[in-house]
């Protein structure tokens, strides 16, 4: 992650940024993931910043690098997954004409093992 422009956030988002990851709170966590796409930045983009000599090797490292594209393999399958916040469900109830200041019946949240 590259850190320019890490002094235009206040200072709780700051201290989110720099928390380690197991130490974050549920709010910070929050925080880190909506700052963090105004912090990283593409390798051209990266280049695009660097000075005249700076470039030039850039330049030369990345031309050798495109020997080795042979060598790349196809885009990973991508997924999408939900994760609960807790192994308890939320309680439900059986409503009257689904209104629901006329619930009737509470139903039991069940629990994940």
């Amino acid at each position: 992650m590259w850190l320019g422009g890490f002094e235009k956030f206040p200072a709780e988002i700051q201290e989110a940024i720099l928390t380690p990851a197991e130490k974050r709170t549920l709010f910070q966590r929050h925080t880190y993931y909506k700052a963090r796409p105004q912090l990283e930045f593409s390798d051209e983009d990266a280049a695009k910043r660097l000075k005249a000599e700076a470039a030039k090797r850039y330049q030369e490292l990345d031309a050798n690098l495109s020997a080795y594209d042979g060598l790349k393999t196809d885009a990973l399958p991508l997924a999408q997954g939900m994760v609960d916040h807790s192994s308890e469900s939320p309680k439900t109830y059986i409503l009257v004409l689904g209104n629901y200041n006329s619930a009737v019946e509470e139903g039991g949240g069940a629990k994940v093992k």
